[in-house]
């Protein structure tokens, strides 16, 4: 999927055994990478080139914890053969703390590795979600004007394209596995 300054990969599915059950949620951003982790993501992983506006107003986030921090003058770009151009982090001398991404160059410092966790139980985050969707639909009930954080068509169209997508996948799975 691609949004606006932010590519992002999604999977989701409860048909196995819980055990093997996992949800994740990869956000791609010019500097930074954060993968999250389950149906309702409770903690997650973050990978940033950052400055120290950006490092600060990061380390303000509750459950938000850096494990490392290297400068930038560190790191070395592996993601290319030797000879096939210059990296995108690359940072010349005349252009000192600086890195290129998506063709705009922005200030950063070093590269972090972080995490985060909500650190409250999924039951209260669930209970939250429900009763804030509900109220807002309340709302819409109460005052007809009033613009729903998510409209039902949104809902509607999501559920429609994913059960498409399930009966895709049971013609495509059909024989590759016989039940118990």
């Amino acid at each position: 999927m691609l949004y606006i300054l932010l590519m992002a990969t999604h999977y989701h599915a409860f048909s196995r055994p819980g055990y093997l059950e996992y949800t994740s949620l990869r956000l791609v951003y010019d500097l930074a990478q954060m993968d999250l982790e389950g149906w309702i993501p409770m903690r997650g992983g973050l990978t940033a080139l950052v400055n120290d506006e950006t490092k600060k107003a990061l380390d303000q986030l509750r459950g938000f914890v850096i494990h490392d921090a290297k400068s930038i003058h560190e790191i070395k770009d592996l993601s290319r053969m030797e000879g096939w151009g210059e990296p995108e982090v690359h940072i010349p001398p005349r252009f000192p703390n600086r890195a290129r991404s998506s063709g705009i160059e922005y200030k950063v410092e070093e590269m972090i590795h972080a995490t985060c966790d909500v650190g409250v139980p999924k039951q209260m985050i669930y209970e939250n979600c429900v009763r804030s969707v509900l109220q807002d639909l309340a709302n819409k009930i109460e005052r007809p004007d009033h613009i729903l954080r998510t409209p039902l068509e949104v809902g509607l169209h999501v559920s429609t394209q994913n059960h498409r997508k399930q009966r895709e996948n049971a013609v495509e799975t059909r024989g590759l596995a016989t039940p118990i």
